[in-house]
């Protein structure tokens, strides 16, 4: 298919009727800036066109600065050649102020696929300069291409991955070293109290038998004790009584010699008496050692089971190997924090070489999915944000030039677009004769409108504009322009 004409009623400032018929190669819409070239001859007038047919809504809001003076009303048309059926197809809308009214029409009685005049119409692919316009991820949309699965799954993962490494990275250099194995303390506690038990019974035996060695020793020294008091007692007594009886006879005496003295006084004769006196009981002397008392015989210590408490070198012994083992078991337990540190580290790290997998998966997917679409270029890609990039660099100005920006653009549109291949070029004339020639020869097979401020060469099909008019130069008189 090929742009035959475009047309317009009441639109904007081009009047009651405007038109413009193209060649089939190149047609150079001619103009100063302000005359109408866009917006009468070129994409936009293009967009207006094809509003509403599901490939654009650029201008819905800006729809009553299109309708010109003459009417509340305007119409803004383009008609299609199908260069194999000779048909001509009219998409026209109609414009009010309140909305688009799309028709297409055929002078075929064919039926009209407008699903594919809308994929045909892609304009944003009709200019490198609107195409170049786009962001890089619309210009992906404007393709068609939609990795956004890929793109979001990569994205995903590579924001798992980053904090996988961070994880990791808490981890340190972790060697959990040879494994300790844990001692049951449990049983080590009951020998201790086995041990313990035994050594109580020895002890409470020990000390039963000492005390009853202890409890015999002081009955027999009691008893001792208690005899020899009852035997001073009797010594002490008989002293008395003797002492008494000592003290009696005395008595008797001293009363006797009294009397004595009285008759030897009085004149009598004492010798009866002196003789009584003299056989009166005398007092006794006290006898050494009569009354002595035999010192309590002596009592050696009783014999005891010392030490009474046992020897405890075996609850050492034990408290010794609880001591090891709680010590062995701190160093089990650090050795299974470390080692659950490591399986940790380990799980994370085969999380992240997955991860890392997964992601070479998806971009292998994505390029894959790239591969499968043809368009006429090697290295077109997206990157993880879905934007669009040729050999790693946006299409854009100034990663590639103007005249290839028109060459790219171009063969993206026909690879996806081989029945409609019609480009626009602005700003043509900017370009010099050596770049301009190269576009037109690499560019052969397709339909070019060119849109140039002024006129550098001679074309098969030159349209000069003035104030929105077409304008006739005598030069051009004869010439099939409108």
């Amino acid at each position: 298919m090929l742009i035959k004409k475009m047309y317009s009623k009441n639109f904007s400032t081009f009047g009651k009727i405007f038109e413009v018929e193209f060649s089939d190669h190149v047609t150079s819409i001619i103009g100063p800036n302000g005359s109408g070239k866009s917006q009468g001859c070129g994409l936009e007038h293009l967009m207006v066109s094809i509003e509403g047919m599901g490939v654009g809504k650029r201008f819905t809001g800006d729809r009553p600065r299109f309708i010109g003076q003459a009417g509340k009303s305007a119409d803004c048309g383009v008609i299609l050649k199908d260069t194999s059926t000779d048909a001509l197809i009219t998409i026209n809308n109609h414009m009010t102020g309140a909305a688009n009214n799309i028709t297409i029409k055929s002078d075929k009685p064919d039926p009209i696929d407008e699903s594919l005049l809308a994929s045909l119409l892609n304009v944003s692919l009709m200019s490198s300069k609107f195409f170049s316009g786009l962001s890089s991820i619309e210009q992906t949309k404007a393709l068609g291409i939609d990795t956004s699965t890929f793109d979001a799954n990569i994205k995903r993962l590579k924001e798992e991955a980053k904090a996988l490494r961070a994880q990791i990275a808490v981890y340190g250099d972790i060697q959990p070293g040879e494994p300790i194995e844990k001692i049951d303390i449990g049983a080590l506690e009951i020998d201790k109290k086995l041990i313990a038990g035994k050594l109580n019974e020895i002890y409470i035996a020990n000390k039963n038998e000492n005390n009853r060695r202890r409890s015999m020793h002081f009955d027999k020294k009691e008893l001792a004790q208690k005899e020899q008091s009852e035997k001073i007692e009797k010594a002490r007594i008989a002293l008395e009584e003797m002492r008494f009886e000592n003290d009696l006879r005395q008595d008797n005496i001293n009363t006797a010699k009294e009397y004595l003295d009285f008759f030897i006084n009085h004149g009598y004769s004492g010798n009866e008496l002196l003789g009584f006196i003299n056989s009166m009981p005398q007092p006794q002397p006290v006898l050494a050692g009569q009354f002595d008392v035999p010192a309590i015989p002596s009592f050696p210590d009783p014999v005891l089971i010392d030490p009474e408490i046992p020897d405890g070198a075996e609850l050492v012994a034990i408290d010794e190997k609880i001591k090891a083992a709680n010590e062995q078991n701190t160093l089990a337990k650090e050795y299974e924090a470390e080692k659950k540190r490591f399986d940790e580290k380990t799980v994370k790290e085969k999380a992240l070489d997955d991860n890392l997998t997964k992601q070479g998966e998806e971009v292998t997917a994505r390029n894959f999915y790239m591969s499968g679409r043809k368009f006429g270029f090697d290295g077109l890609a997206t990157n993880e944000d879905g934007e669009l990039l040729l050999n790693d660099r946006p299409i854009k100005i100034p990663y590639y030039s103007t005249g290839q920006l028109i060459i790219i653009v171009a063969k993206l549109y026909a690879s996806l677009n081989p029945l409609l291949k019609t480009i626009f070029i602005d700003d043509f004339d900017l370009l010099d004769d050596e770049n301009q020639d190269k576009i037109l020869d690499e560019l052969k097979d397709f339909q070019i409108i060119t849109m140039e401020v002024r006129k550098i060469k001679d074309r098969e099909n030159m349209i000069t504009l003035r104030e929105c008019k077409v304008v006739i130069d005598e030069e051009e008189k004869g010439k099939s322009l409108i």
